[in-house]
């Protein structure tokens, strides 16, 4: 049921704010509380995925829309973000049970998600509340952990507001183009594949050679009046330094969805310095002929980085398994947008040559015999101010949070251990983060690098045999 105030004809009526009270039906012919009843079903189904929760937020978030100015849209408001953020945090956990790549791409997102919850100036009980549930995503959790916050989240009590306060329309002086109902845009979902393997978030490639490119599509429907679907790249990369093919497919038979393959070549013409981000390409899809009224919507992976290094890039620190670490690192460190570029520079000027001695003292048993923490600081001094990229900036004994750190290069503190007495696994070593952290944390840098040296005596091979 839905009570209005009377209205003249707006030639006769003054602009004015109309208030609506909401029984049992809102304006829409939709129940405010089945909707919130719906929400509350999915959070606490085992089996419900991270798109119903999306459809449920999709809900919310058109009753916040409906109740307009009213405090009480503030709790639809939050009511979607939480939904949003389940969303996201139960993908997660399923990436994560299914290994699938890039799984935490998902976390990301339920924690941007999550920040958006501290910027309300004036939160009501029921969005901190919220806030509170899903305080724990922003720390390490399990993926079994989801579970228990979709719990939680659908047992907070919600206040339901009866009175509704739109948003006035702006009145349009020229009549607008409908927008485009759902069904008739077109989803095409994207799949890529590079010399045989999934397109990684983060893909190297080697430069000036020639590399398969397979791109699985499923598209949801075809438009009438279109003969073909065009998917090409789009980069602001110079043409110059790359080669990537544009896929074209012909109108299908049957009814849709349709699903095609195609298989073409791509090269990558110019390697990247050592310091360069990776190139970056977006695959865009148009049906041909073009017509306005025809859209399609481009999901999945759409967006292609590429790393190229070539021969000279691949020898970093002249050991391959130690350079793959080089890269994974430097990967990481990118990913995290809190750390400035000029530190993840500083660390990977001094990575290359700390891998260098690693390799070396496995290789040419460089410590036969126990070494303290000062040779170990020394040899160490001496690799790293032999490289020209380091030389007089390298500093040691250093200052930082009340203690003296071993070696700092551009701030950067270098925090050196050695083990004489036991063997030590790479968990072994969790002992010394938190004064390395220390050191980081006091010169005012999120970033610092421990390096461990374990010169124990070794009465077994590596696998403990």
């Amino acid at each position: 049921m839905r009570f209005e105030r009377s209205e003249q004809p707006k030639s006769d009526q003054p602009d004015r704010p109309r208030h609506r009270a909401i029984c049992g039906r809102c304006a829409t012919g939709r129940c405010r509380y089945p909707s919130r009843i719906s929400a509350v079903e999915t959070l606490l189904r085992p089996d419900a995925s991270g798109a119903d929760l999306r459809s449920r937020a999709a809900d919310a978030r058109a009753l916040a829309k409906r109740y307009g100015r009213v405090p009480g849209a503030k709790d639809w408001t939050a009511l979607s973000l939480a939904l949003e953020t389940a969303a996201f945090l139960s993908d997660w956990a399923d990436a994560v049970d299914g290994a699938q790549p890039d799984a935490d791409r998902h976390l990301r997102a339920a924690r941007q998600r999550l920040k958006k919850f501290a910027k309300e100036e004036q939160p009501s009980e029921y969005h901190v509340a919220v806030a509170e549930c899903l305080a724990p995503s922003a720390s390490d959790i399990e993926p079994e952990d989801v579970a228990e916050i979709r719990a939680r989240l659908g047992a907070i009590p919600m206040p339901v507001s009866i009175l509704a306060d739109p948003e006035p329309e702006p009145r349009a002086r020229f009549r607008e183009e409908p927008e485009p109902r759902h069904d008739d845009l077109a989803v095409a979902f994207l799949e890529f594949t590079i010399n045989g393997n999934p397109a990684a978030h983060i893909h190297a490639l080697r430069p000036k050679e020639v590399h398969d490119l397979s791109l699985v599509i499923r598209v949801s429907r075809w438009p009438d009046g279109a003969d073909a679907l065009a998917i090409a790249p789009i980069s602001a990369e110079p043409q110059s330094a790359w080669d990537l093919p544009r896929f074209s497919f012909p109108k299908p038979d049957g009814e849709p969805p349709f699903t095609f393959q195609r298989n073409a070549r791509m090269v990558i013409h110019a390697s990247q310095g050592f310091d360069a981000r990776p190139l970056e390409f977006l695959y865009a899809a148009q049906f041909e002929p073009a017509a306005r009224e025809e859209r399609v919507v481009v999901a999945g992976q759409r967006t292609l980085r590429l790393d190229g290094l070539g021969p000279e890039g691949q020898a970093i620190s002249g050991y391959g398994e130690l350079d793959s670490a080089i890269l994974e690192v430097r990967r990481a460190l990118r990913a995290d947008a809190l750390v400035p570029d000029q530190d993840i520079r500083s660390i990977m000027v001094l990575l290359p040559p700390l891998a260098n001695l690693a390799g070396a003292s496995v290789q040419d048993a460089i410590y036969p015999k126990p070494v303290s923490e000062s040779v170990f600081e020394t040899d160490a001094r001496d690799r790293l101010r032999a490289s020209p990229t380091i030389g007089a900036e390298l500093e040691q004994q250093a200052q930082a949070a009340g203690g003296r750190t071993d070696l700092s290069f551009r701030g950067v503190r270098l925090e050196l251990k050695s083990e004489r007495a036991k063997r030590l696994l790479p968990e072994d070593c969790a002992r010394f983060v938190e004064q390395t952290a220390t050191y980081a944390v006091g010169t005012g840098k999120r970033v610092a690098v421990l390096a461990v040296l374990d010169c124990s005596p070794k009465n077994t091979s590596p696998l403990g045999v």
